[in-house]
């Protein structure tokens, strides 16, 4: 599966038929280990949302700051990190705890 992120119209694509409504100017997806979970970082409202990939349902959206333009993975997958879009002394602030269902 593919996960296309359409910064035009603020929606996230998985496919040519589906669409899921995410934030404002989204830049980057991040896709769980398990593909249960999709993380959209929306670099214009500066949030990240949860998507459910069963589903294709916003779990949550929360604030990110700094409008982030990348996500991964931090140590042992436990957080969620973002790569802002100001040069900072930190690149890679925790933005907010992976998702454990």
């Amino acid at each position: 599966c593919v996960y296309v992120a359409n910064n035009v119209d603020g929606t996230l694509s998985d496919s040519l038929t589906d669409v899921v409504p995410v934030g404002v100017g989204p830049e980057a997806v991040l896709v769980s280990p398990d593909g249960s979970v999709v993380y959209v970082a929306n670099t214009d409202d500066m949030t990240v949302s949860v998507i459910d990939a069963a589903t294709k349902a916003v779990m949550s959206t929360f604030f990110a700051g700094l409008s982030p333009r990348g996500l991964a993975y931090g140590p042992c997958l436990a957080d969620l990190v973002g790569a802002p879009d100001d040069p900072t002394p930190d690149p890679t602030p925790v933005v907010g705890p992976a998702y454990t269902g």
